[in-house]
């Protein structure tokens, strides 16, 4: 599987486009990009549906995925299903409006618990379509987290399931399961499962199995491609171990500098 920096880099030179101008479409500096092609870092998670827009293809093909199959002739497309509201007993809310334009991607901020429902003549609809892409933000404090879409998030009591990119700005007390890449600026209480790349500000409790990992001490087993973390109390599968100290990580005791490239902090 051809790796991010291998894929971003090989894009860019097909478009035809310098380091310096596909920064300035994403507001970050050309070192970050040069960071994200030779491997010393990674885009923040929020970057790559707007990476992926840039050059047509999609964020599964940029994480080493398949190229998307190019499209047959276009149909009008689907018009976008509002959350919780209730479509008029005369209409049918799943079918195409003409002339309607592709929908926006989408953000959700969320101060609270969060159900979305979606109602068809007086029934629930049991599958809703968004033609852009969702985007969830939940603040403050949270019990269990089970997203199918990109998250980003503060401290979550108990555990996560996310099934794009998960982006967590304080702990997790509980098991982690993540279908792409994540990022966690404090300490995971248990077990932890990503498809892509784990970045973790702090210590893991439980066992680790990911594509590649950054992260303080670990409690029990290691599995990934690379391993770059402090003590690890469990047996290690992996192509690549460094070791570091916990008290002298090379992105800084005090948390204050991040693992891999961020936007707008390479400098």
């Amino acid at each position: 599987m051809e790796s991010f920096n291998d894929r971003i880099a090989q894009l860019r030179k097909s478009a035809s486009m310098t380091q310096e101008a596909l920064a300035q479409k994403l507001g970050v500096t050309f070192q970050a990009v040069s960071k994200w092609e030779t491997g010393a870092g990674y885009p923040d998670v929020t970057l790559l549906p707007k990476i992926a827009a840039i050059f047509g293809t999609t964020v599964d093909h940029l994480l080493g995925g398949p190229a998307p199959e190019a499209a047959p002739a276009p149909a009008a497309p689907a018009a976008p299903v509002a959350p919780a509201a209730e479509a008029p007993s005369g209409s049918d809310a799943t079918e195409p409006a003409a002339g309607t334009e592709p929908a926006p991607d989408v953000s959700v901020d969320v101060p609270g618990d969060l159900e979305i429902r979606v109602f068809c003549k007086g029934k629930p609809v049991g599958e809703a379509r968004v033609a852009g892409t969702v985007h969830v933000r939940v603040f403050g404090r949270a019990r269990d987290i089970r997203c199918e879409a990109s998250l980003a998030c503060g401290t979550v009591e108990g555990d996560v399931s996310v099934g794009n990119n998960l982006d967590c700005r304080g702990d997790i007390g509980g098991d982690v399961k993540v279908g792409g890449h994540m990022r966690v600026k404090g300490d995971i209480g248990g077990d932890v499962k990503v498809d892509g790349h784990l970045a973790c500000y702090g210590d893991i409790g439980g066992d680790v199995q990911a594509g590649s990992v950054e992260a303080g001490d670990i409690g029990g087993d290691v599995e990934a491609e690379t391993v770059t973390a402090g003590e690890i109390g469990g047996d290690v599968d992996a192509r690549t171990v460094k070791r570091h100290r916990n008290e002298n990580r090379r992105w800084g005791a005090d948390r204050g500098a991040e693992p891999g490239a961020e936007p707008g902090d390479e400098d």
